[in-house]
């Protein structure tokens, strides 16, 4: 009955240490790990980050934006989002390699591993098998993953000096080594790197990070990384950064030390001199004690310059080692920069060639028709070489993202799309049912994209009985007319009634054994023919939710396409599986289906049809869920051959 799947949270307070305290937002400037026995620790349990906290180290900085137990989720300072699993995990966008068009995923296994590296002790070791993989890649060749292999191991304990502070840490080593990737004549070269990460247990905070890269494109450069300050959120108690100043003789503190030592000499000359001219006084100018005297005030005023002058050497080379270190850094800056520019830049001729051959064999065996293979050939080209340019062409400013969009939308002038709706519904909390994980987190997301990014009149209804939902049925068909749209998406426990081969959403106050609550097929069937709006899709992301429709047929998508489908009555329905359990979870803070869903709504750049959005989902949720996607017309419910269309507006 439903939706599968829980994972516990375990999220505990981190030990604290006596020590003293930076204040939140002092700067720390980094310096190299202290050359003495490492502190002995006790036990760290995991310490998440809270919601807020921002953190900026010499070469980048981020802003922890969402903390779910073990796992992780900020925005970099360039605008990245970034993902981490209990600290030393990573998936998403850029996670392993050196590219952001790579994808992580961590399976169960993995977020299993990682979360029995906690707490760190000296000698734990843990290995992750993992893949990564560009979307954009698997597009046209069906697959296109990248395996990996990341060892990380607690090599024992250090003192890390920041500044003029001292901080206890972990020492981790992360190695990480990839495949050869080879396909369709193209190579993509294997990595190897090894890092090892200072970890403050006190603070949650990876403090330091030097990588070094053993084979790939980067071999033989070093990444590395210090913290420079922390600001937590006001109020925390569970995480601090906390130091203890540093011991005469070690470190940073040297200088400081070194400086006082001249002053005092200086005090002890200023001394000793008014001491010989109360003693010249009394015994005159020649006797033996003001002779010895003069000679110790000769000596200390030498030993007073002598210091002088090395702390002033001491300073000259402390200036220098930073001037080199921020021209490194500004030289690494502006070498990842036009790496990243030269990345962008038109792939080599293989690549293209590579991209082509594959859709010739897409067409040569059916999959795609003629005219789509022109369309995409043509796309690949102006890609890769550039747009063919008029004989009055003429440089301009780079156009703004909406001024983009226009112009993609101008194709489409002449359709009226109509105005659109959306009931959506999340229910989590069942009140004689068991509770799901995300599925009032997944309606909220796809209410905010709907409204946000399409235009769409958004009805949200979070834990919603079966009279919320008949209730918002009938008003949507007193006032929706036949020229607008309406998307109804529903996320909850689904059941079937196989000897009545009849499917059911079951709303929050249903009961296991009792239909009296449950909101049959057949009344969703009977509310859209009753609607007046021209197009009506159901997305339901539920137990045996198959049963509302057919089968199904890819389609073309072209301009006159759209218009066919723009003109024409639709009654429709994708759904999460087929006669089978769905899964409540798998696509990280979403279920696999409605992280599909959104995923394709954000990639889309103008205008999609259900039938699209189908044909991008239904791979992603296979290979991520034992479920099966489908779409298709819903029986009996007045359809006519349209299609549900998404009208980027923004």
């Amino acid at each position: 009955m439903a939706r599968t799947a829980h994972r516990t949270l375990i999220i505990s307070a981190a030990f604290a240490l006596a020590s003293w305290a930076l204040a939140a937002g002092a700067p720390v400037l980094a310096a190299a790990p202290a050359e003495q026995a490492g502190p002995s620790l006790p036990p760290a349990e995991y310490k998440p980050l809270p919601v807020g906290t921002k953190v900026t180290y010499d070469t980048w900085s981020y802003t922890v934006t969402k903390s779910d137990g073990y796992d992780i989720t900020y925005k970099t300072n360039s605008g990245d989002w970034r993902h981490d699993y209990a600290v030393f995990g990573r998936h998403g966008d850029g996670a392993y390699g050196m590219s952001s068009e790579w994808k992580a995923s961590l399976n169960d296994e993995n977020k299993a591993a990682l979360e029995s590296f906690w707490p760190p002790k000296v000698g734990n070791k843990i290995v992750l098998n993992l893949e990564d993989e560009i979307p954009q890649l698997s597009a046209y060749v069906g697959e296109s993953t990248r395996n990996w292999t990341v060892t990380l191991e607690v090599l024992g304990t250090a003192f890390l000096d920041l500044n003029s502070f001292r901080y206890p840490t972990y020492v981790i080593r992360e190695h990480a080594i990839s495949e050869l990737v080879s396909s369709y004549e193209t190579e993509i070269s294997a990595l190897e790197y090894s890092e090892t990460k200072w970890y403050n247990s006190e603070s949650g905070l990876i403090l330091k990070s030097v990588k070094d890269w053993t084979r790939g494109p980067k071999k033989g450069e070093q990444e590395e990384y210090s913290l420079v300050r922390v600001r937590f959120p006001p109020g925390t108690k569970t995480n601090v950064l906390a130091g203890t100043t540093i011991p005469a003789g070690a470190g940073a503190g040297s200088d400081a030390r070194l400086t006082a030592e001249v002053a005092r000499l200086k005090r002890e000359a200023e001394a000793k001199q008014k001491a010989m001219e109360a003693l010249e006084a009394v015994k005159g100018s020649g006797s033996e004690e003001l002779r010895r005297q003069r000679e110790e005030q000769k000596r200390l005023m030498a030993q007073v310059a002598r210091l002088t002058e090395e702390a002033e050497e001491r300073r000259r080379a402390e200036e220098k080692r930073k001037a080199e270190k921020e021209a490194r850094l500004k030289a690494e800056a502006e070498r990842q920069r036009k790496a990243k520019v030269a990345t962008r830049a038109a792939a080599p001729a293989s690549d293209l060639q590579r991209q082509i051959a594959v859709l010739k064999q897409l067409r040569d065996g059916g999959l795609i028709t003629g005219r789509e293979f022109d369309f995409r050939k043509k796309g690949l080209l102006d890609r890769f070489v550039g747009a063919p340019k008029t004989a009055t062409a003429r440089l301009t400013a780079p156009k703004s993202p909406a001024a983009v969009l226009q112009a993609r939308l101008a194709k489409y002038s002449g359709i009226n799309f109509g105005r659109y709706y959306a009931l959506v519904i999340g229910n989590n909390e069942y009140k004689h049912l068991p509770n799901l994980k995300t599925a009032a987190d997944d309606a909220r997301a796809v209410a905010d994209i709907l409204r946000d990014t399409y235009d769409f009149k958004v009805t949200l209804l979070i834990n919603a009985t079966r009279a919320d939902i008949v209730d918002a049925l009938d008003d949507f068909r007193e006032k929706l007319d036949d020229t607008t749209n309406l998307l109804i998406y529903y996320a909850g426990h689904g059941w079937l009634d196989e000897g009545a081969d009849q499917g059911y959403w079951l709303p929050v106050d249903a009961k296991s054994n009792r239909r009296s609550k449950w909101v049959a097929n057949s009344t969703i069937t009977g509310a859209l023919r009753a609607l007046n709006a021209k197009h009506v899709m159901v997305v339901a992301d539920s137990c045996y939710s198959g049963t509302l429709i057919r089968g199904i047929k890819i389609k073309e998508n072209t301009p006159d396409y759209i218009r066919r489908m723009a003109g024409k009555r639709a009654r429709l329905a994708l759904t999460s599986g087929g006669l089978e359990p769905v899964a409540d979870s798998g696509g990280g803070k979403h279920s696999p289906f409605a992280a599909a869903f959104i995923d394709v709504l954000k990639a889309n750049t103008s205008v999609i049809d259900g039938t699209q959005m189908f044909s991008q989902m239904r791979r992603p949720v296979i290979l991520n869920a034992d479920q099966t996607p489908q779409y298709s017309d819903v029986r009996r419910a007045g359809h006519e051959g349209g299609d549900f269309l998404f009208v980027r507006r923004r």
